[in-house]
């Protein structure tokens, strides 16, 4: 098996460039020749290797690859050894990925929140994480991994404990990959991060204490 992979590797790499050059067409029809240049641009730097610079975009399969490995990495980093990875199924209507990722994103804090009203250690659960093709990968830190598969398949089917070590898959078809061209905001649509809650803290009698009330949680940047 080891000795086919780089003959699998040149596969994929043909694959990926022929995508890429659906993807530059089909920007260039609606008109957003500028994007289109700087992802042709890549494109011809990546296949004759003749200078060093990349275009930087979200809907460069290459450039992507990079971004989100590198992001990925540094959810990792951030994740203590208790944390888990839960991967959640996606499904969105082809170039509709933006929309899928915000309202996941909504999602899966809604679903750490309510959760907190039911256990309260719930509030110092954290999530990191990313939409790919096809699923989400949420690292998530404060919870058993299997309590929260339990929790998170209440809402979505087909949610289970995926390989912390695993990479995303950064290939998407061609409208996903043109709507992230356009957004031009990197991977930034396709990111997920909720932090733990904070308790509030009241003075009572003098000595501080923890109310009951929850403070909104902020993002996460890394």
């Amino acid at each position: 098996m080891m000795g086919r992979s780089p003959r699998m590797q040149r596969a994929a790499l043909l694959e990926a460039e022929a995508v890429q050059a659906e993807v530059i067409a089909c920007l260039s029809s609606k008109g957003a020749v500028g994007i289109a240049d700087r992802l042709a641009r890549c494109q011809s730097v990546r296949l004759r290797r003749h200078e060093r610079w990349r275009c930087g975009s979200a809907g460069c399969w290459s450039c992507r690859r990079s971004a989100m490995r590198a992001w990925w990495s540094r959810v990792q980093v951030w994740a203590s050894p208790r944390a888990s990875l839960t991967v959640i199924p996606v499904t969105a209507e082809p170039g509709k990925i933006v929309e899928a990722a915000r309202g996941l994103r909504r999602g899966v804090r809604d679903v750490r929140d309510r959760h907190v009203h039911r256990r309260r250690t719930w509030c110092h659960v954290a999530l990191a994480g990313i939409v790919a093709s096809g699923r989400a990968y949420v690292m998530v830190d404060g919870a058993d991994g299997n309590d929260v598969v339990k929790v998170f398949s209440q809402r979505w089917s087909g949610v289970m404990l995926g390989d912390a070590l695993a990479v995303p898959d950064s290939s998407f078809v061609v409208e996903d990959a043109v709507q992230l061209a356009l957004a031009r905001r990197g991977l930034q649509p396709l990111r997920l991060a909720v932090q733990e809650q904070w308790l509030r803290t009241v003075v009572v009698d003098g000595s501080a204490a923890l109310g009951d009330g929850f403070l909104e949680p902020m993002p996460i940047v890394f």
